[in-house]
């Protein structure tokens, strides 16, 4: 699988979700946010190096992120 089917399966799996969690406040959404783009743009330049182990790691970094942030 490409790293654009995979970003667009994780995009579609986030956005699934009915909601923001109410237990997180606007300062922790947008940190865990920022966290989840950071995670996701370094395991793209992490693919180009060819260093698999580090994209999959960031990559898992942030999809927990995002699931933090849009749990249901």
């Amino acid at each position: 699988m490409d790293r654009a089917a995979i970003m667009a399966t994780v995009v579609a799996g986030i956005l699934s979700f009915p909601s923001l969690s109410h237990a997180a406040s606007d300062a922790e959404i947008s940190r865990l946010g920022d966290k989840m783009s950071s995670a996701f743009r370094c395991s793209t330049y992490a693919q180009l190096s060819q260093d698999q182990k580090e994209q999959q790691r960031l990559f898992q970094i942030g999809l927990k992120a995002g699931r933090t942030i849009w749990k249901g």
